[in-house]
């Protein structure tokens, strides 16, 4: 709950780095009390990603969604209704996604894809 509460009130506070860093966070302590090292891993892989997104989009407003959503989560949790926490838990997947998919419709021309390409014919420093 400590962490929900930090996140909404750095959101309001317009500290987007703080309010991202919260929310991060957030995925990650779920991860770990539910004692999961494969989800902690494929979070902390997803987190590591998002930061691409979130570069391509520094200045979007951010909104109350997302931690509205972790609230329901902890909420299930309380009330120890695991089923309807990870439906929760599914929802917010799925409107992540969404929001995401939003924000590169609204500026087309910089999309992640065209992020990327930028370094696929890097190469890698070798040892």
């Amino acid at each position: 709950q400590a962490n929900v509460d930090e996140n909404r009130r750095h959101l309001r506070n317009g500290d987007n780095r703080s309010d991202v860093a919260s929310a991060q966070r957030f995925h990650m302590l779920l991860a770990r009390a539910l004692d999961n090292a494969a989800l902690e891993s494929l979070i902390f892989r997803l987190i590591c990603r998002s930061a691409l997104v979130l570069a391509l989009h520094p200045r979007r407003k951010r909104t109350e969604f997302g931690i509205d959503e972790h609230q329901q989560i902890v909420d299930y949790l309380r009330r120890k209704d695991g089923e309807a926490a990870a439906e929760a838990a599914k929802a917010h997947l799925a409107n992540t996604l969404a929001r995401a998919r939003t924000l590169e419709e609204a500026n087309p021309s910089e999309t992640l894809g065209s992020v990327l390409a930028r370094y696929a014919s890097v190469r890698p420093i070798s040892s």
